[in-house]
């Protein structure tokens, strides 16, 4: 029963080192502004 546990609790670890790994973007702190239009033309 154990054994299971571990198994379980060692996959999701795994997946959160895999994460912590990815080196960090030196856009992240950087603010954004996103302008959105309503669209124009058709068929």
């Amino acid at each position: 029963m154990e054994l299971e546990e571990l198994e379980t609790k060692k996959a999701e670890l795994e997946e959160k080192i895999k994460f912590l790994l990815i080196p960090k973007d030196p856009n992240d702190t950087k603010n954004v502004i996103v302008e959105i239009r309503a669209g124009t033309g058709g068929d």
